[in-house]
């Protein structure tokens, strides 16, 4: 049995595209998923999940869903390999979401939005600090 359920935040504005000869819908983005675990300094330790919506769901997904967003998903683990150009196997774990659901009023979120703002990074500012380069890592993302 492979079920999902997840509750958590998502870190960016969902991604909407269209693939193959019947240009299906698919919608993704990162969902932020605090663990129950703390370390011995108080802090929550957080997971970054990958998720993918089909469909009619990633379109309404797309149209309604925004970054900070608290959302509650189902679905299952995938566990997607691919191959580089330069010959290296490499693989994906994400979870195909079958459904989501609101887990918070819009006025909540705009409220929650106003007070954490300052509070969240762009994951390429995360990248800079770090001496690190976002765009020469892109080359290696299958996606």
């Amino acid at each position: 049995m492979n079920n999902v359920t997840l509750v958590g935040r998502l870190t960016k504005d969902p991604e909407l595209r269209y693939v193959g000869n019947t240009q299906s819908a698919v919608a993704d983005f990162i969902l932020a998923v605090d663990r129950k675990w703390r370390g011995q300094d108080g802090t929550k330790k957080t997971d970054f999940i990958r998720v993918e919506l089909w469909g009619k769901q990633a379109e309404i997904c797309a149209q309604y869903l925004i970054k900070g967003r608290l959302i509650g998903i189902e679905g299952e683990l995938r566990v997607d390999s691919y191959q580089t150009t330069n010959g290296e196997n490499k693989s994906i774990t994400k979870v195909k979401a079958h459904n989501f659901t609101f887990l918070e009023s819009r006025s909540k979120h705009e409220k929650y939005s106003e007070q954490t703002s300052e509070k969240h990074y762009d994951g390429k500012d995360l990248f800079k600090q770090a001496g690190i380069n976002p765009e020469e890592l892109e080359d290696e993302l299958p996606f």
